[in-house]
């Protein structure tokens, strides 16, 4: 129990107006309408000639640059004020399939209208037309092309065709992306003999019939090309339809060379995709250290040995495993392995948390007796020595541990960890350099196993009940290498989004790791680099990682907006050792980001990552002499750094641990402090002023408290800001964003996760919202502040889960905000904070953080009572369900303020909350 527990935020009033929406300008000036109709006429007129003759309809149906009935149709529109979907209602037959966006320069005659050199923005807006559908769009061009009057019900039409940039089929380019080539030469390079495995994503259609064709049409293409269909999976609640391939190396090569052959051009078809691959780059340590059975398990000794740089073969013989492994693989699906059953297991609670992930060492001394293990699909046959349960074994103990490094201040979770194997040890590299990593498996669709996984675990399949129903927090530190954000949200993080809606559970998940090389401009040579001082190497490292913003962007799934996403923070707890060998320190400041860990921003430029966790104070290196001088992030922590968490051993050995970095174990380290916070949030002494928080809002206040004990250091987001404006961001706006890119919301601060302190009082709430009841909140502020002059700030964090719409651009439904009613300022003299994510990017998520900061004496308003409007309103539409919410607020001023803020709060509490009524 903390010292001083988070107190209980007072019952919210409603309001009795509803929030006023915001109208929308358009932001790119449209070229006249004269123009549009000369530039389309000739398409326009050609669809319509190809109507009017079937011979003519029949032979242009075969070509995959014409627009056709039964063919994914797109149009690009510079408008953003139109509602497409509900347009596309109007024309019978046009089946809408999504949207999109990308950003251009100025084209033809379309213009930003604040600055005509600045780019502007496509919207992307995917269809199905029949042939009827092409009638009739044909039809309400002509009425726009002569001027004419629309209907009521299509005037949308006339500003699309007004905005429009252009109409085209969904082709092969569209399908078969760079990166996907890219991705299939290099492979094809190394081994040009073997098949190769995709996954295939349809365009989703809700005609069964219409799927039904799909599939058969496209099994009869892989059967003519001597390939094979291993995996296939429709998941109606995300919109996702897809199959995962092997075909022929040469049938590769041939689409590579030739984008016309018959598998690029299926129309059905919206992209090819290399087959999602998982591997945490930034794992392999070399400093070891054993558990001295005889001591206290918390007492460490110390002894370093360096691990081979190859990984011993895998093997499936029995014999090369230990006793105790072997057991695991005899027994049922969810079974609790342990070699005894000592009375520290059996006060375990349930488990709160699960974690999909590999097989970790069951019977490793920081792991027995704490896991239940849910096997189903017998992965744990698929390992042999005990080296090959590396990933599982760091996860699991981060999360029951912490960083081992950090003892004795850490202690272990109170309740067991459900544990789902996802992954496997499977063969990679190519010829001689063949190996084994655990890798998620490579015969199934990642998507299907995760889906369920998640309906197991909460509604249990046909064989059984559900098997972790208590469980609320789902640790996923994996990500898809073949596959990072750009601009369209991947089906994987739709996935994610919508479980957390239906299940209520919090998902974290790592931001993924980007190890690819990147240059430092302006180094002479490796011996200036090493010779610099820390602040102005910092400089150089964090310039060089801008400049690659673009390609060092998230893993799948972590740009999923209901899920929090960890990214890995420069921090750990060994002590810093300087340049050793040919790497180096890259980094002064502890409150970055790691170099590998993966950039943000997320989905419509939303915060991503959300949060920074310990994940080593990674080093980078240097491949050579040459200039420009080429680094990457360190892979071997050894014990220069990292995170120290259980590992697997020789057979026999259940006592190894070593030091990881990377977004996996910072992922893990959040888990754990997750945990910490639900068992917190039941453990509240039994007084009116502390809260009684309903079990059902544990995840959700879970993810609030977590991002609201954040915040960027300013020195850091200053410099960020410098550099950014050097690269030539001179817009305060695209700045702010570069620091979001690096530290999100900021460093997670676990002393101010669950606890107050004498100069600090957080008080939290939650409930139901609904856009059509505001809710207003009053904060009891301390009496003595009252015309003293120092610093001080308010803190005041929203968090919640929403439902989605997957054809919409802006596809979670619902948005929050805070309003106070002094408006920008408080009424206690405080501004809100310019280091912090600006108000836009922090808009589109679903969380609301946001500081007040001030110095300057201020007289009180409202009785020393701080009022504040909580808003909840839809992002599209209207909003027909209540949305769970978690709210948090926090007052604090700094050492140099004589306050006593959390006793003056409490006190205030005292006489604003009701006792509650006893039986």
């Amino acid at each position: 129990m903390p010292e001083k527990p988070l107190l209980r935020l007072p019952d919210p009033k409603p309001k009795n107006f509803v929030p006023k929406r915001s109208k929308i300008s358009e932001t790119v000036e449209f070229p006249s309408k004269k123009k549009q109709a000369e530039y389309f006429e000739p398409k326009f007129e050609r669809l319509s000639q190809v109507l009017d003759d079937p011979r003519l309809l029949e032979n242009w149906s075969h070509d995959p640059a014409s627009i056709a009935p039964e063919r994914a149709l797109v149009f690009e529109v510079a408008s953003t004020s139109i509602d497409f979907e509900q347009a596309s209602r109007k024309v019978k037959g046009l089946e809408f399939l999504g949207e999109d966006f990308y950003s251009t320069f100025p084209i033809r005659d379309f213009r930003n209208t604040e600055d005509s050199s600045k780019d502007i923005t496509i919207n992307l807006y995917f269809t199905i037309p029949d042939e009827k559908a092409l009638r009739e769009l044909l039809s309400l061009w002509k009425i726009f092309q002569t001027e004419g009057e629309f209907k009521t019900g299509f005037k949308q039409w006339e500003k699309v065709f007004s905005s429009l940039v252009d109409i085209r089929p969904w082709g092969p380019k569209d399908r078969l992306t760079e990166d996907t080539l890219d991705n299939w030469k290099f492979q094809l390079e190394n081994a040009p003999e073997t098949s190769m495995k995709l996954e295939v994503e349809f365009w989703y259609r809700e005609n069964l019939v219409q799927r039904a064709e799909t599939h058969n049409k496209f099994k009869e293409i892989i059967q003519e090309v001597n390939g094979q269909i291993l995996d296939k999976v429709t998941i109606s609640e995300i919109q996702y339809d897809a199959t995962l391939v092997e075909l022929p190396a040469e049938y590769i090569l041939e689409i590579i060379s030739d984008r016309s052959v018959k598998l690029a051009e299926f129309s059905d078809i919206m992209y090819l995709k290399p087959q999602s691959t998982f591997s945490d780059v930034i794992t392999i340590a070399e400093d070891i250290k054993y558990i001295d059975e005889t001591e206290d398990r918390n007492h460490l000794t110390a002894q370093e040995e360096r691990m081979s740089d190859n990984v011993e073969l895998f093997s499936n013989n029995q014999d090369s495993v230990t006793q105790t492994s072997s057991q695991l693989f005899l027994s049922d699906p969810v079974q609790t392995y342990s070699s005894d059953t000592s009375s520290e297991g059996d006060r375990l609670e349930k488990p709160l948390v699960a974690l999909l992930d590999g097989l970790p060492l069951a019977n490793h001394s920081r792991l027995e007796n704490r896991l239940e293990v849910d096997d189903p699909d017998s992965y744990a046959e698929k390992y042999g020595r005990t080296g090959y349960f590396k990933h599982g074994t760091s996860m699991a103990s981060a999360i029951i541990h912490g960083d081992l490094n950090s003892k004795p201040t850490n202690t272990p979770i109170s309740c067991k960890l459900y544990v789902r194997p996802v992954m496997y040890p499977t063969q990679y590299g190519f010829e001689e350099d063949q190996t084994y990593r655990e890798q998620i498996p490579n015969e199934r669709l990642i998507l299907d196993l995760i889906w369920q996984c998640f309906k197991r675990m909460f509604q249990g399949d046909d064989h059984s009940d559900p098997v972790a129903p208590n469980v609320r927090i789902v640790n996923l530190s994996l990500g898809n290498d073949n596959r990072r954000f750009y601009n369209l949200i991947s089906p994987w993080a739709r996935m994610l989004d919508f479980l957390v809606w239906k299940y209520k559970v919090l998902i974290l998940v790592s931001a993924g790791n980007v190890s690819d090389e990147f240059p430092l401009d302006d180094v002479e040579s490796v011996t200036a680099f090493e010779s610099m001082s820390a602040i102005d190497r910092e400089e150089l490292v964090i310039k060089g990682l801008l400049k690659q913003r673009a390609t060092r962007t998230l893993l799948s799934p972590s740009e999923s907006v209901n899920a929090i996403t960890v990214g890995a923070r420069y921090f750990d707890e060994v002590i810093p050792a300087g340049s050793v060998g040919s790497s180096v320190e890259p980094f002064e400041s502890t409150f970055l980001a790691n170099p590998s860990s993966a950039l943000g921003l997320g989905y419509l430029r939303s915060i991503k990552p959300d949060i920074l966790m310990p994940g080593g104070r990674e080093r980078i290196e240097y491949s050579s002499n040459e200039l420009p001088l080429l680094v990457s992030a360190s892979v071997r922590p050894g014990g220069l750094f990292g995170i120290r968490t259980a590992a697997p051993g020789r057979s026999g050995d259940t006592g190894r641990e070593m030091n990881y970095s990377g977004t996996s174990v910072a992922t893990g380290l959040a888990t754990h402090y997750s945990v910490k916070i639900m068992q917190e949030l039941n453990n509240f002494p039994d007084e009116p002023v502390y809260p009684k928080v309903p079990e059902e809002y544990f995840s959700i206040l879970t993810k609030t408290l977590l991002v609201h004990s954040t915040k960027w250091d300013k020195d850091l987001a200053t410099k960020i800001y410098s550099i950014s404006e050097n690269l030539g961001s001179t817009h305060w706006l695209h700045q702010r964003d570069d620091v979001s890119r690096i530290l999100g919301f900021g460093a997670v601060d676990t002393a101010r996760l669950t606890d107050c302190s004498d100069k600090r009082a957080t008080l939290i709430g939650w409930g139901l919202a609904s856009s059509k009841k505001p809710k207003e909140y009053t904060f009891p502020l301390p009496s003595q502040l009252k015309d003293v002059s120092g610093y001080r700030s308010i803190t005041i964090t929203v968090g919640w889960f929403t439902p989605i719409k997957n054809t919409h651009r802006k596809y979670w439904m619902t948005k929050f905000s805070v309003v106070p009613n002094g408006k920008k300022n408080l009424p206690v003299g405080l501004n809100s904070s310019k280091t912090q994510p600006s108000h836009y990017s922090s808009a589109k998520g679903t969380i609301f953080h946001k500081h007040w900061e001030g110095k300057k004496t201020s007289e009180f308003i409202d009785d020393g009572e701080l009022k504040f409007d909580l808003i909840c309103e839809p992002t599209t539409g209207t909003l027909d369900v209540e949305i769970r919410f978690g709210i948090a607020a926090t007052i604090e001023v700094d050492d140099e303020v004589d306050i006593p803020v959390y006793s003056e709060v409490k006190q205030r509490l005292y006489q604003m909350v009701e006792p509650p009524i006893r039986p």
